[in-house]
């Protein structure tokens, strides 16, 4: 089997606006500990928009892989011995 399939997640560019947001927020603050606060906070919402910006299911030989990326720092790996069934689905923005 030959399968690869990257779904695009516009809505990364929320978490984008939301981090460069407060990190405008933390130059302007005054008190310093609420600037390491809210820098680290916006750091962290840029990586997170990096790394589920897009969705990539992937066969590869006796498994399949599941990656968010193109920063991947969450995937896992199927094998499909542990599959019992595959169904074709359509989710909704509210299914997650």
């Amino acid at each position: 089997m030959d399968y690869h399939r990257t779904q695009q997640a516009p809505l990364y560019l929320i978490l984008v606006a939301v981090g460069v947001g407060m990190l405008a927020g933390a130059w302007l603050t005054p008190i310093q500990a609420v600037q390491i606060v809210v820098l680290f906070s916006g750091g962290l919402m840029l990586v997170l928009a990096a790394t589920f910006r897009q969705l990539t299911v992937r066969d590869e030989a006796n498994h399949l892989l599941i990656q968010f990326g193109p920063l991947p720092l969450f995937r896992r790996r199927v094998p499909y011995s542990d599959m019992e069934r595959a169904e074709r689905g359509r989710t909704s923005i509210l299914d997650g």
